[in-house]
């Protein structure tokens, strides 16, 4: 398995542990399995280097959007904050935990698909600043939705 493999490249004390396993409860013809690795990547080129396994995935047009998603959203999250610098908890004495990144396998197809899940809650000031953060970040692609999604979880909070 290309994930495993690319795994075992780094480093023991660095490398993302498995931390769960994830299967659709549908027939197995349009059955998924998600395998979620914990990372204590706290970098964007960290993350990147995962998310493509070294570059071993670099020729697929998903990784490229995907990693452009992941950059594009590094730079909402942590304005200012550069490629190889290491974001930080937005309280010093909070327990941070790193990024959640896993890869989508289906039956027949030897495709992966990564997805990242950003620990805002550790690395982020405010609910606000989240919020406007996801809100700017959608501006460009649902200019509707950008525009109400403050409002709207204001609403049912």
């Amino acid at each position: 398995m290309r994930v495993l493999s690319f795994m075992r490249t780094i480093p023991q004390g660095k490398r993302p542990a498995p931390d769960m396993i994830a299967v659709d409860c549908v027939p197995s013809a349009q059955n998924r399995i998600k395998v979620y690795f914990r990372s204590d990547a706290t970098t964007l080129d960290e993350v990147v280097r995962i998310v493509r396994l070294g570059g071993t995935l670099d020729d697929d047009p998903l990784i490229k959007e995907t990693t452009d998603l992941i950059e594009n959203l590094w730079s909402h999250f942590f304005p200012g904050v550069g490629r190889h610098e290491h974001i930080k908890p937005a309280l010093p004495k909070k327990v941070a935990h790193g990024f959640l990144i896993y890869f989508e396998m289906k039956l027949g197809s030897n495709c992966l698909w990564p997805k990242v899940y950003f620990p805002v809650r550790h690395y982020c000031e405010s609910d606000m600043f989240i919020a406007n953060v996801v809100s700017k970040f959608y501006s460009t692609y649902n200019e509707d939705f950008s525009k109400r999604y403050v409002r709207d979880l204001q609403n049912i909070l």
